[in-house]
């Protein structure tokens, strides 16, 4: 399934919706210092996972590539030192580029899981890839360049009462996760608000590939809407035992869909089809979208919008 057969763009709040198939292009900004040393180069770490969100990476490149072609920042071209995002050691990754490979700022980490690590233990600039509302409180220099869980959650319960007429709704996250929990608890608290009723709450823990229990559970709810408010390779998986199932109720998700790996784990994405996600890009974001397609081969999605901004606003800072 080809990302751009399902786009359709509904406007609610500041996000964009898209139908399963925020980026504003800036000035290029060329900042000069003649106290600076112009063969050195100015450090920028760069961390995200691995096989997830790579986009972001990708994004902040274009950008970087822009800012060095228009003469860099303080008159140095930009070098990024990257490292794979891992749980496991990620406030150790995190700390070594910024002690070992003195980089100025670092973009990323984008798991909120990860960046509640990170948050109390960076004393230069982190800007995050990371959604979670409540991040940047574990850090005096954590800064969300994405649109927080929270006012992603608040969209979806909205779209999903205004434009789906939905009335009930069933939910499911990765268990202990912060991004996913902070969804959860967002888009629960609006979709009461406006008058829903949530009729099932399940948890599944990451690296789960089988859901009978609770998509059992969910079923017996007839539910309207299916909020999953996770990741790949989880999520495609969820739907299509869902829909294997005969569970025919539509799926509604959050950012952290938009990721080409979404589209990478089945291989007939048909179960997809027809299911709702926000996201960060702007279509009329005309030039940056032209540009990434050109220098990568690939559609752009709402994650590289994040790593251009990340970058962008780096270098105006």
């Amino acid at each position: 399934m080809n990302i751009k057969t399902f786009k359709l763009m509904l406007y609610l709040l500041s996000f964009s919706v898209v139908l399963l198939s925020g980026c504003e292009r800036m000035n290029d900004i060329a900042m000069t210092d003649p106290t600076t040393d112009a063969t050195a180069t100015l450090k920028v770490g760069l961390m995200h996972p691995q096989p997830n969100f790579t986009s972001f990476g990708k994004g902040a490149e274009l950008a970087r590539t822009e800012i060095n072609h228009a003469g860099g920042i303080l008159g140095r071209q930009v070098e990024f030192i990257f490292r794979e995002e891992v749980s496991d050691t990620v406030v150790e990754t995190a700390a070594g580029l910024a002690e070992s490979e003195n980089v100025v700022a670092l973009l990323g980490p984008l798991f909120s899981s990860n960046a509640v690590k990170v948050g109390p233990v960076m004393d230069i600039p982190v800007l995050l890839g990371a959604a979670g509302a409540n991040v940047t409180e574990t850090g005096e220099f954590l800064f969300l360049v994405t649109s927080s869980n929270a006012l992603q959650a608040k969209l979806m319960a909205q779209f999903s009462v205004d434009e789906l007429g939905a009335e009930t709704a069933a939910l499911i996250w990765q268990n202990h996760d912060v991004y996913s929990i902070g969804m959860i608890d967002a888009f629960e608290a609006n979709f009461q608000q406006l008058g829903g009723r949530i009729v099932a709450k399940e948890t599944y823990e990451g690296g789960d590939t089988a859901f009978d229990s609770q998509l059992t559970a969910i079923q017996n709810a007839n539910a309207d809407v299916f909020f999953l408010a996770s990741f790949a390779p989880e999520n495609p998986r969820i739907m299509k035992q869902a829909r294997e199932m005969e569970i025919e109720v539509t799926f509604v998700g959050g950012e952290g869909w938009d990721d080409p790996l979404m589209f990478e784990v089945l291989a007939d994405n048909a179960p997809l089809e027809n299911s709702y996600y926000c996201t960060n890009l702007d279509p009329s974001a005309e030039a940056f979208i032209s540009d990434y397609e050109a220098m990568f081969n690939l559609p752009a999605e709402g994650i590289a919008a994040a790593g251009y901004d990340a970058m962008h606003l780096l270098a105006i800072a």
